[in-house]
């Protein structure tokens, strides 16, 4: 017996070697080691000249861009309204827009606490009104989450705030919802006409609405994480705001007591085999998307990415070079 246990625990380590091995030695992708992308098919022009078909006018998609933050970082995001305005970031060139003017999303200010916070709008607002970009976005709107404090610390806060977005009557107003937080950067000029076509294109490739699009994780090292920590759909991403969507983030809710990590939580529902009867209608109304891309707090180049990566316009993270 004892020597059966003691072959069962070197098989044991033995296999905890080879797999530890097999972690340290495997190579780390990086955008200098990935071979370059293929062509592009069809020009920037070929691309949205399907919005002007019958098609999309028939089929019209009420469209936001929501900007969640704490009343804290309000003077953080001002900062980030205020890139918006330079070269090579603006939301849209608003004298050649790629899109229909009806088309263009409204501007969502979402904040923690509740309103009306008239220091708080009067501030946005004198940004706004002084951008190059106003006419890139239907209207601006200001919405309150009203969380108790309870719920407003950190690391629920964003969690739970983004979990009120879908309980609040406004939601009914868009049919999705852009996500982008404070450390949102844009690297290219157009984003939101590319947010209107993506969202439409999606729809019509797959005949159906679906629930988000949005970047996976992209470290630079991901030896030690964990599988779901690198796929899975960021929170700032396409999102739908249909009861389809909201039914099952409830469901995602309960199962977890919360959203303290929603987006992160949403996926590991998805690969619980306990749910199967659920999300085998829901897998593929998730989609990975190189529009944005998820850098967290990893470091990264723009100009790198703006090379090799042709069809991405926004980068999440807070560390804009290496």
């Amino acid at each position: 017996m004892l020597i059966l246990l003691l072959l069962l625990s070197l098989t044991l380590f033995g296999y905890r070697y080879y797999i530890k091995m097999l972690e340290l030695n495997r190579p780390t992708y990086t955008m200098e080691t990935l071979p370059p992308f293929e062509q592009e098919i069809m020009s920037e022009t070929e691309a949205f000249e399907f919005m002007s078909s019958s098609y999309f006018k028939s089929h019209k998609r009420r469209l936001a861009v929501s900007m969640p933050f704490p009343v804290f970082q309000t003077e953080r995001t001002l900062d980030a309204l205020r890139l918006w305005d330079e070269t090579g970031r603006k939301p849209c060139i608003p004298d050649s827009l790629l899109v229909p003017e009806d088309f263009l999303p409204d501007l969502l200010m979402y904040t923690n606490r509740d309103g009306p916070n008239e220091e708080l709008e009067s501030a946005v607002t004198e940004v706004f009104s002084k951008s190059s970009y106003q006419k890139c976005f239907g209207k601006l709107v200001f919405v309150y989450a009203d969380l108790t404090p309870e719920l407003d610390a950190y690391p629920n806060g964003p969690g739970a705030q983004f979990g009120k977005f879908f309980t609040l009557d406004i939601v009914n107003d868009y049919d999705y919802v852009l996500q982008v937080e404070p450390d949102v950067v844009p690297i290219r000029s157009k984003w939101v006409d590319e947010f209107v076509r993506i969202t439409y294109m999606t729809e019509m490739t797959n005949r159906r609405p679906f629930m988000a699009v949005g970047s996976t994780y992209r470290p630079r090292d991901d030896r030690y994480m964990d599988f779901l920590e690198k796929i899975h759909v960021n929170g700032n991403a396409i999102w739908s705001t249909s009861e389809r969507f909201r039914l099952f983030l409830r469901r995602v809710e309960k199962e977890y007591n919360g959203l303290r990590f929603y987006d992160w939580q949403i996926f590991k529902f998805l690969y619980d085999m306990r749910h199967w009867n659920i999300n085998e209608a829901h897998y593929g109304e998730f989609m990975f998307s190189d529009y944005i891309q998820n850098f967290s707090w990893w470091p990264y180049d723009e100009e790198e990415i703006r090379v090799n990566y042709p069809r991405t316009y926004l980068i999440h993270g807070n560390k804009h070079t290496l």
